[in-house]
């Protein structure tokens, strides 16, 4: 009798420790699940890389999902003066249109980044970094992001929701113009 309480009680013991250590993968897996969205694990939102929290990012790695909008030919005069030709990188223009995206030429997203069209949806990965001459003009744009890493999610053909939002805006831009231009000739 004494040897099956035994037993009966190591089971018990056994199947507590079995349980909970499931329960602890279970809220592992929940943990990193959350963490694939935040900015914990790399993935940054578009909301993080507002003006005033790009700031809290500086030399740090940040990935985030945006949609690319055009490959500058030229960079700006304070590009230059920061020591950047236009001879080695390239200007991405993407959304948030605030952060300015360098990547090097020569390197191995040469054939995607000028493959790339409007609207594409793209993975970017890399360090922001400040410019260390900044014109009065351009405070809003203090920091850029050095790529190291670029990655195609969806082709332009597939992202409707971007071209609409992008339409939208310019309709929106033009609607402003008209009711502007007809308030100065009522004048």
């Amino acid at each position: 009798m004494k040897k099956a309480f035994i037993v009966f009680l190591a089971f018990c013991i056994g199947l507590a420790v079995l349980s909970a250590a499931e329960e602890k993968k279970e809220d592992e897996k929940k943990d990193s699940s959350k963490d694939k969205t935040s900015p914990v694990s790399g993935l940054t939102t578009l909301k993080d890389l507002t003006p005033s929290k790009i700031e809290e990012l500086k030399n740090k790695d940040v990935s985030f999902e945006t949609t690319f909008k055009y490959l500058e030919g030229e960079l700006p005069d304070y590009f230059i003066k920061n020591g950047k030709k236009t001879e080695k990188y390239f200007l991405l223009r993407v959304e948030p249109e605030n952060l300015a995206v360098l990547c090097k030429k020569k390197s191995d997203f040469d054939e995607l980044i000028t493959s790339l069209k409007k609207f594409d949806k793209i993975l970017i990965t890399g360090k922001i970094k400040k410019f260390t001459f900044l014109p009065h003009s351009r405070k809003s744009r203090a920091y850029y992001l050095e790529v190291e890493k670029i990655e195609f999610l969806k082709s332009s053909e597939d992202n409707l929701e971007a071209k609409e939002k992008y339409l939208k805006k310019k309709l929106r831009e033009i609607e402003n113009r008209k009711r502007q231009n007809s308030l100065k000739n009522k004048e």
